[in-house]
């Protein structure tokens, strides 16, 4: 047969195939389980008919040591727990799945899922084929939506306002009041007279404990419903209309047009 009547011939057999598989979901939980974790733990595998597939997360301009925290050794565990329960070669990765227990599947299927999660609000200077400042606003959107519904706790997951982290990279005044928020005016006060280094530092040793996070780190809490004006047809929040939230409009940077900052060093 010529090359044409196959393709022809299997372009209508895989319409069968594709109404047939949405009527078995059982079949359609493994396949699409399959698929993530010939993706997530057997590289360029091409064991799957399924074209879907977890794009992993690599983050841009990532921090120094960002692998080394709590969540991220969390994760690297549990790479390394299923990597050493998984078959060697991907092309027996199906039957061992049909042979996994449900509660193992669905905790399999949780973990590839996972790390195709992005919450990072990535610096955009223009589109770039990639991403958008758009497409950044919708991912941060629904990245509230999912934190809630996971109760995400970034204070229990281990992080710290700590100088080298977090405060020697903000201005003087923005130390102050993040301060001030968490603990009082009083306790801003306290510190106010200090050079930037020493106000870094203070101001972890005053932060250490106060469950306090920077508006990035922040999940939004949900506004009450409420019935709106007939006139009303604007969105209800910035992030609604998939403009940028306030922490990433802001124009020239973090430090821009801020006289503190220009002597905060």
């Amino acid at each position: 047969m010529s090359e044409r009547l196959v393709s022809d011939l299997t372009a209508w057999r895989t319409l069968a195939l594709q109404d047939a598989f949405a009527k078995c979901p059982e079949t359609a939980y493994i396949a699409v389980l399959h698929a993530f974790v010939l993706s997530c733990f057997y590289g360029y595998s091409r064991e799957s008919c399924l074209q879907t597939s977890i794009n992993s997360v690599h983050f841009s301009n990532a921090p120094a040591g960002l692998r080394h925290c709590a969540p991220g050794q969390a994760i690297a565990e549990r790479i390394d727990e299923w990597r050493g329960r998984l078959p060697k070669s991907d092309k027996e990765v199906w039957d061992w799945l049909l042979e996994l227990g449900d509660e193992d599947r669905a905790s399999l299927l949780a973990h590839c899922a996972s790390l195709g999660v992005n919450a990072q609000a990535e610096i955009v200077r223009g589109y770039d084929g990639r991403v958008s400042a758009h497409g950044i606003a919708r991912r941060l959107a629904h990245s509230h939506v999912l934190a809630r519904a996971v109760g995400l706790d970034v204070v229990g997951a281990g992080w710290r306002p700590t100088a080298d982290g977090y405060l020697s990279s903000v201005p003087k005044l923005r130390i102050l009041a993040d301060v001030a928020e968490a603990r009082g005016e009083n306790f801003a006060g306290m510190i106010d007279h200090l050079k930037k280094g020493d106000m870094a530092r203070e101001a972890e040793r005053l932060l250490e404990d106060a469950g306090w996070l920077p508006e990035p780190m922040r999940t939004p809490e949900l506004e009450s419903a409420a019935i709106p004006a007939p006139e009303a047809t604007a969105p209800a929040n910035d992030e609604a209309d998939g403009e940028l939230p306030a922490f990433l409009a802001e124009e020239g940077g973090e430090d821009a047009g801020d006289p503190e900052a220009i002597g905060a060093e």
